[in-house]
């Protein structure tokens, strides 16, 4: 079984981050997303720097939230990035970065969190603004669950949004 890594630059830091031994799905481990599930990509996807950076929340479990600007595509140019520092030592250390793009607005200063010790998980509630296909403007409430114990890349934050009402 081979291991993966890859470099990356992020926020201006090399990061030499190791991806797990390579593992391909079956076609019967492919789950079909909800509509209101997000997709969440590799922040290296989008050459983010610290241009970017609109603001920072760091969390006493080594995971820090970032909102970004990428200025482009107009009306929908915000996004939210997510580092994970995993691993007690050096040698252990691993580093992971997850971008979701696509927003009018992110709310990062005023996110609310928990945390479940046991599980190394910890769960954000963002409000957010996104455009939709006709101009129309919603507000929603973005839930990301950041689960430090992931196997994959994939597993480690996860998306979803519910709808509210503008205010």
């Amino acid at each position: 079984m081979r291991k993966v890594f890859s470099a990356l630059v992020f926020l201006g830091c090399l990061h030499l981050v190791f991806l797990g031994p390579l593992h391909f799905a079956s076609a019967s481990q492919i789950k079909i997303a909800s509509t209101n599930q997000i997709t969440v990509k590799p922040c290296e996807d989008y050459l983010l720097s610290l241009n970017s950076v609109t603001i920072m929340k760091i969390f006493s479990n080594g995971v820090k939230v970032f909102g970004i600007d990428m200025e482009e595509p107009v009306g929908s140019s915000m996004g939210i990035a997510v580092t994970i520092n995993r691993g007690n030592s050096q040698e252990t250390r691993q580093q992971f970065c997850r971008f979701i793009p696509g927003f009018l607005k992110v709310d990062v200063e005023n996110l609310k969190s928990t945390y479940n010790k046991t599980t190394q998980t910890l769960y954000l509630h963002i409000k957010v603004k996104q455009k939709g296909a006709h101009d129309e403007i919603s507000q929603k409430s973005l839930q990301m669950q950041v689960n430090k114990q992931g196997r994959y890349q994939e597993e480690l934050v996860s998306a979803i949004y519910n709808p509210l009402p503008l205010q």
